[in-house]
């Protein structure tokens, strides 16, 4: 806001009008103050900034469930049923796994951290008459939820496998083997209809393990707070019927 005042005087030549004019530009030069200061506190009403917070982003997303007790129960191109389960927790090196029992009928755990989805697995070597073998275990990266298609991780990762001798058997010295690992996020944000049930929010996984002169692929598509709702290794698949989640 401001206020001016003008004032135009021709002739002006006594001094008391002198004064006056004087008197006049004194006034109109506090009033001026005083309108600025008053526009400048108005301004600082208007537009000051009490608090300001940077938005905060929630991940809600999980693709794979992983409370003890969950199930999901599949059935075969063949109509053979099988059943994933979440059988208890294991801390490995401060990381909680949760133990699947489905995953080329051994071992296997899955874990969550944020968005990145990891498998343990226990190592494996050819099958050798007269010994029980048992092998150590590895951590491999199957996704990452927020990535894009396209998007692939490898690695190798190593493994011991010890020889146990049965009866009558020599001993025979562990070996150390690796396994070369790739994974690739496929597709994402699919629609998956499965037994007359609309599964949206999908991820399409493929996952590639080459070990011990073998290479067995994976493919995998996860739903979004479903879990997995279709699998197949090599040319087996399966699809899911119904699952029950108790954690």
């Amino acid at each position: 806001m401001f206020v001016m005042v003008k004032a135009y005087y021709n002739n002006i030549k006594s001094p008391s009008m002198m004064k006056i004019t004087t008197l006049l530009r004194i006034v109109f030069l506090q009033l001026l103050v005083v309108s600025l200061f008053s526009c400048e506190a108005d301004s600082v009403d208007d537009f000051e900034v009490l608090a300001f917070e940077e938005p905060v982003y929630i991940d809600t997303a999980n693709y794979f469930p992983s409370g003890i007790g969950n199930t999901w129960e599949y059935v075969t191109a063949q109509g053979i049923s099988e059943t994933l389960e979440v059988r208890n927790e294991t801390e490995v090196n401060g990381e909680i796994f949760y133990e699947i029992n489905l995953f080329n009928g051994k071992y296997a755990a899955i874990r969550k951290d944020a968005s990145n989805y990891e498998l343990r697995l226990q190592g494996e070597a050819v099958q050798s008459a007269g010994y029980e073998m048992q092998g150590t275990y590895y951590k491999l990266f199957l996704f990452d939820h927020n990535a894009e298609v396209g998007d692939v991780w490898e690695s190798t990762e190593n493994y011991t496998v010890s020889f146990i001798p049965q009866e009558n058997q020599p001993v025979r010295p562990s070996e150390d083997f690796e396994a070369d690992v790739v994974s690739e996020l496929l597709e994402r944000d699919l629609t998956l209809k499965i037994k007359d049930i609309t599964y949206e929010d999908v991820i399409k996984v493929r996952l590639s393990i080459t070990a011990i002169g073998k290479t067995t692929m994976y493919t995998y598509y996860f739903a979004n707070n479903v879990g997995i709702v279709k699998y197949s290794e090599g040319v087996n698949s399966v699809q899911l019927q119904k699952y029950s989640f108790k954690g």
